[in-house]
């Protein structure tokens, strides 16, 4: 049901004399169907950057309730893309592993701050990793624009979401925007998007970094899962970086709709239904598709732990923070509330009975 892409790099290395040659393979799966534990893991990813969004917005922003303001941080948590990249590597006789964990776009303290901290909320950007466009950019140019956050700025802010980071350890690596000198898959603008700020991009280049810091060997394996899919103008930076050193990367993508002929297949056997366009289980309801199934689980997530109301809890008796804006519908007029000649508002029955 998935489909599989595949493409075998080989290098060649020549110092004279013909030597050994190095190589490195890219598969690319795309998952339809919530089977195995992909979105679980991909969940669990989720929930760290959550928490540290919840921990910026506690320490430098308390009280903040502005619900235009809020929303931009709840949508942020539910929807900007997340990648999970597992190292399997040869120690000691046996197999080591370390993961590493990343969020598409801009640091979390810049997000919030400029949730938090701007004269109004900023233009929903068109992926994870835009920035603010000057007035002359062209999607046409690959070149980067005017406005722009230097790389500079985006390390500073890591630096400041370090702090916040506060469950990783030696085999669960936290992987942020860093410095580009020494990486082989050098950072490039694409119609408006740098994707140096991809989840992918930043979770291979940290497991660059290790290898080039001797930290690990070459010639492992990459399982890598994202909750979108890897952009064509990505996959040549991948794989000169599998070419390089020597790995064999699998990546397994997801996109939010299911094959029609997979849907039909899941109707047809009695495991499925429609559900506001959404492919579910036949009884329990709950939704079929991986990207779904991910895209339930962190709503929940930014409900239990990024509210307002999960945040700063109303004291008993007290008011509770502000939501986000959800007009009901006007409530009926009854039978009895008609319309006086005067126009005055009805009066109600007078009781003649009186008394007890």
């Amino acid at each position: 049901m998935n489909t599989t892409h595949r493409v075998l790099l080989t290098a060649v290395l020549f110092a004279g004399a013909f030597a050994p040659a190095w190589a490195g393979s890219l598969a690319i799966t795309r998952l339809h169907l919530d089977q195995g534990n992909v979105v679980a893991l991909l969940e669990a990813s989720s929930q760290r950057h959550v928490e540290v969004m919840r921990s910026i917005v506690q320490a430098s922003y308390p009280g903040e309730h502005d619900a235009r303001r809020w929303e931009i941080i709840e949508n942020h948590a539910r929807r900007v893309p997340i990648a999970r990249v597992s190292y399997e590597y040869p120690v000691g006789g046996g197999t080591g592993i370390r993961t590493y964990h990343a969020v598409g776009g801009e640091p979390l303290t810049r997000v919030a701050a400029q949730a938090f901290g701007g004269r109004t909320p900023p233009a929903t950007p068109s992926s994870a990793g835009s920035s603010p466009l000057s007035p002359t950019w062209s999607e046409d140019d690959d070149s980067p624009p005017l406005e722009r956050v230097s790389d500079d700025e985006l390390v500073a802010a890591e630096a400041a979401d370090a702090s916040h980071y506060i469950a990783m350890d030696d085999t669960d690596i936290r992987a942020p925007f860093r410095p580009s000198e020494r990486t082989v898959m050098k950072p490039y603008w694409h119609q408006g998007s740098y994707h140096a700020l991809d989840p992918e991009q930043k979770a291979m280049r940290a497991l660059e970094d290790d290898i080039l810091d001797g930290k690990l060997p070459r010639g492992g394996k990459v399982h890598a899962w994202l909750s979108s899919v890897v952009c064509a103008t990505c996959r040549r930076p991948l794989e000169r970086m599998a070419e390089a050193y020597d790995l064999e990367v699998t990546f397994t993508e997801m996109v939010p709709f299911v094959p029609t002929h997979i849907t039909q297949a899941e109707i047809t056997a009695g495991r499925g239904r429609m559900k506001a366009f959404r492919l579910v289980h036949a009884e329990s309801g709950m939704p079929l598709g991986a990207f779904d199934a991910l895209d339930v689980a962190r709503d929940a997530q930014v409900r239990q732990a990024l509210s307002p109301v999960a945040i700063e809890p109303p004291l008993r008796g007290g008011s509770s923070p502000m939501r986000t804006f959800r007009l009901g519908p006007p409530r009926p007029r009854r039978v009895t509330e008609g319309s006086s000649a005067s126009g005055a508002p009805p009066q109600q029955p007078v009781d003649e009975a009186g008394g007890c």
